[in-house]
């Protein structure tokens, strides 16, 4: 069994056991804090590709409005808040792909902490 020292190591474990992408984003430079196990399996990324990285990196460029508007939302309301947009996805195409993303986010302990899946359902398996 795991030993917990720290609250965060066991989020951070329970987090890892998602069958969704978990992240955390900063609010002050909007970049990726955490990414969990299932991120590669939702993006196709590596949680290092991700972590430290703009989250608009990862959005279409249609969708950054709405998206940082969600995350204002949330920010300022400290209530759960839930939008679709269009999430970047790793491809060998020189251009960047995109899939339909659902995410729900909440601000809390000054962190926004988002959960993601792919809207068509078509993240990949783990091998």
């Amino acid at each position: 069994t795991e030993d917990f020292d720290d609250p965060a190591d066991m989020g951070s474990f329970a987090a890892d056991q998602a069958p969704v992408m978990m992240a955390t984003h900063s609010i002050d430079t909007n970049t990726y804090l955490y990414a969990n196990l299932w991120s590669k399996q939702v993006t196709g990324f590596t949680r290092q590709e991700l972590i430290g990285k703009p989250v608009l990196q990862f959005i279409h460029p249609d969708d950054h409005d709405k998206a940082l508007a969600y995350h204002h939302e949330a920010i300022n309301t400290g209530q759960r808040v839930e939008f679709e947009y269009r999430l970047r996805i790793k491809s060998d195409s020189a251009s960047p792909a995109y899939s339909g993303a659902h995410s729900s986010c909440i601000f809390t302990q000054g962190t926004l902490v988002v959960s993601t899946r792919l809207s068509e359902m078509m993240h990949r398996q783990p091998s």
